[in-house]
């Protein structure tokens, strides 16, 4: 499952270019029984698959590079999800947001 934050963002009339702030989650259904083991294993899977997700969004026209924030999230909301939480900034010519 990928979880999007809402965007929102700035916009730079003079440069052209508008600023968003991006949180994104890639996550596995756990639980609190969940073994050490099989945590290890769904963190690892949506470490790859974010990195996987990122690659594919910075080879987009007009995306520079991403600096990314991980943080290891377990049993987040009442479906128990867990995986990796991405936070990143990203600037775009606006042209690109429409």
């Amino acid at each position: 499952m990928i979880h999007l934050d809402p965007i929102a963002g700035t916009r730079n009339i003079e440069s052209g270019n508008k600023t968003a702030n991006i949180a994104l989650g890639f996550f596995e259904q756990g639980g609190e029984d969940t073994a050490s083991a099989e945590l290890q294993a769904i963190y690892k899977r949506q470490e790859l698959a974010s990195a996987e997700f990122l690659s594919m969004l910075q080879e987009e026209d007009g995306i520079g590079d991403i600096t990314v924030r991980d943080s290891l999230v377990r049993n987040y909301t009442v479906h128990q999800l867990t995986g990796i939480a991405c936070e990143f900034t990203l600037k775009l010519p606006i042209n690109l947001c429409f």
